[in-house]
């Protein structure tokens, strides 16, 4: 016996708006390739995820995990991927200017690490070091 389909409505933040029929045994990966095909805000915006009931469609689970009833949607929801590079980059620098300042406190005495808060970290305050 094969299983029909069901419909459901995907809705952008645009408020653009399409009904897709998929089987229930089909993943939301798989509805969201069908969507890139088919619904514009998918296919120019090709990182998205997709809420239902503001909680957000994990890739590998079911269309019918997920009871979206009748006047019920989902909501396309576009990100942008980091740049995994810049991101290691930055916890690089983090951890080393972390240590830094560890360093500044022990060697050369509190006085100096404020001045280096001061003119390193909080540069744009206006007050002065007494």
């Amino acid at each position: 016996m094969e299983e029909s389909e069901t419909s459901m409505e995907v809705r952008s933040l645009t408020g653009e708006s399409i009904v897709v029929s998929i089987l229930p045994n089909k993943t939301i990966q798989e509805l969201k390739q069908l969507l890139k095909k088919t619904f514009p805000p998918a296919s120019i915006s090709p990182n998205f995820h997709l809420f239902h009931k503001g909680v957000k469609l994990g890739l590998e689970s079911r269309i019918s995990d997920h009871s979206v009833g009748s006047g019920e949607f989902l909501v396309l929801v576009p990100y942008t991927k980091k740049d995994r590079n810049r991101t290691r980059k930055l916890r690089y620098l983090q951890l080393h200017l972390s240590q830094l300042m560890i360093s500044v406190n022990y060697d050369v005495g509190v006085f100096s690490y404020f001045v280096f808060l001061k003119v390193m970290v909080y540069p744009h305050t206006t007050d002065t070091l007494s």
